[in-house]
């Protein structure tokens, strides 16, 4: 969540740079936020994750939806948000990690480090219902910040842009992070993991193409790996949509965020 943050500073910063856009570009915004503070409160005064079944927690997988939240059908057009639409896509990530750290987390004071990540595995299968749909909705709110960002930084002085490469280093960390959670998802499932995974995959691979170009040369080489291996041991079913990832990273043109270098 930490990028998250450091990314709506970024985008503050640079925010009065943009041009208005028409009213209604976020459509469902201002709702999903009140679900998700509405789950967040629940979460800590319970001091746990909620049940999936709770009518709460189904109200704000339901509204989940690129659709129903930015009323726009692809990631591309999020370069012509304004500054604020940003922050507010920003804030949707905020929230939404929020949520998902409830349902992933383990205990730290009683699990070694080598168990953290196993335990967070556990976590996603129990409460695949809730986190395979928010970790889906994630990946793209993701791909939507960046385009939007990329167009606002590419408005910024070059003699400033310098002031501005913290927000974007850890726009490329937190985008390696969320990718590298998909790469692991290479161990044959069924049912309604499947599901959820299919969901999780082809948002992966509609965000690809703008995590790509925010990577600097190096980064996106290294990546190319990971998404190569995951493409190699992947189920049967997902090895096409893990090639559409992999695909995405051999570019060697350095456009976007990569153009603003390291």
């Amino acid at each position: 969540m930490r990028f998250c943050r450091i990314f709506c500073l970024g985008t503050l910063a640079i925010a009065s740079l943009s041009r208005p856009v028409h009213a209604g570009d976020l459509p469902g915004a201002d709702e999903y936020l009140r679900l998700a503070d509405v789950v967040i409160a629940a979460q800590k005064e319970a001091g746990a994750a909620l049940p999936e079944s709770d009518a709460r927690v189904q109200a704000l997988v339901a509204a989940a939806s690129d659709r129903k939240v930015f009323g726009r059908s692809s990631i591309a057009e999020s370069r012509s948000m304004s500054g604020e639409d940003v922050i507010r896509v920003s804030d949707i990530m905020i929230r939404t990690g929020e949520v998902l750290h409830a349902y992933l987390k383990t205990d730290t004071a009683t699990s070694p480090p080598k168990d953290l990540l196993a335990g967070a595995v556990v976590n996603a299968r129990k409460y695949e219902g809730v986190v395979g749909p928010l970790f889906a909705f994630s990946l793209s709110t993701t791909g939507r910040a960046i385009a939007g960002f990329t167009t606002l930084l590419g408005k910024v002085p070059a003699d400033q842009r310098a002031a501005k490469m913290p927000a974007v280093r850890e726009i490329r960390r937190g985008s390696v992070i969320l990718l590298s959670d998909v790469f692991g998802m290479t161990w044959p499932v069924e049912g309604a993991e499947a599901d959820a995974r299919e969901d999780i995959l082809h948002a992966a691979a509609d965000v690809a193409p703008v995590v790509a170009g925010a990577l600097t040369l190096a980064e996106r080489k290294d990546i190319w790996r990971r998404a190569f291996r995951a493409h190699v041991l992947a189920a049967p079913g997902d090895q096409a949509t893990f090639q559409k990832i992999e695909r995405a990273f051999m570019s060697a043109d350095c456009v976007d965020l990569c153009a603003f270098g390291e």
